[in-house]
């Protein structure tokens, strides 16, 4: 299956609103170990994905802090998400020499 930043930052917002830098933070705990995403590209798609209705932003004032922009799935984000998961999976062939350590650490 295909997968684009714009699904995996959706699934990424699954569990409640956070805002770039959290999001940058999750990415990195999560699907930071199969999808590589730098900061400024979350930015650029959290902007598209807000223009685009699948996402709502609102900043959230702080004090002694500057204030932050958090963002949560709308109803058209968890639609286009559902979506993507009921298409059909790709069969993928990945050669990757940690996934072998694993493999062998585990047995």
């Amino acid at each position: 299956d295909w997968v684009s930043l714009r699904h995996a930052v959706l699934a990424a917002l699954l569990p409640g609103e956070a805002s770039g830098y959290d999001l940058a933070k999750l990415f990195r705990a999560s699907v930071g170990n199969f999808w590589v995403a730098t900061p400024q590209q979350l930015y650029r798609e959290l902007e598209r994905l807000d223009e685009d209705g699948l996402i709502a932003g609102h900043v959230v004032e702080q004090q002694r802090r500057p204030n932050k922009r958090v963002y949560s799935l709308t109803r058209a984000g968890r639609a286009e998400l559902a979506e993507y998961t009921r298409e059909p999976a790709r069969d993928t062939f990945i050669k990757d020499g940690l996934l072998v350590k694993v493999q062998a650490v585990d047995v």
